[in-house]
């Protein structure tokens, strides 16, 4: 039985924790649309992008996103890279 609620304890942290990056992740591209949207910073929307987890770096609203933040420094082939990698082009 106690390891039953271990393993219920478990997965259950997994859960929650799994959530937490994906409103971190969230919160971050949020962050970087806006700096890259209100202020046109750059900078601050490439480290904005740089706090999402390695799991969310696969979703298509990351790849766009660092797509924008690219060709707002204008590093055109990496944007080029990403602008594709998102399914826009």
């Amino acid at each position: 039985m106690k390891k039953i609620k271990l393993i219920l304890l478990s997965v259950a942290g997994l859960v929650i924790a799994g959530s937490a990056f994906a409103q971190t992740d969230a919160a971050s591209l949020d962050h970087a649309r806006g700096a890259l949207d209100l202020t046109h910073n750059c900078d601050e929307a490439l480290h904005a992008i740089s706090l999402v987890s390695i799991d969310g770096r696969s979703t298509p609203e990351y790849l766009l996103c660092m797509a924008r933040a690219q060709d707002c420094k204008t590093n055109i082939e990496q944007a080029i890279y990403y602008y594709t990698s998102s399914g826009i082009v």
